[in-house]
């Protein structure tokens, strides 16, 4: 009898160790997405600020803006 409880035991420190070992590396994968997260969104910052300083510039232009451009251009005529 106590050789079975001396093995139940023995399992169930195992099964708590390799539990917590689990628990340890989720930990560390939880904690690497969280970085790649903030690294994603400070990237997407980082985008839209370089984009309103080419707005502001003037180097960058909309859609909209294009085909405003293209409509007024489209009104003059340009002979050779």
């Amino acid at each position: 009898m106590t050789i079975l409880m001396l093995i139940i035991a023995l399992a169930t420190a195992l099964f708590l160790l390799a539990m917590f070992h689990n628990l340890r590396a989720l930990m560390r994968i939880q904690a690497r997405q969280a970085r790649g997260e903030e690294w994603a969104i400070r990237q997407r910052v980082a985008a839209l600020a370089r984009g309103n300083v080419l707005l502001q510039s003037g180097r960058y232009t909309t859609a909209e803006q294009q085909r405003a451009r293209a409509a007024r251009l489209s009104t003059y005529r340009f002979d050779d």
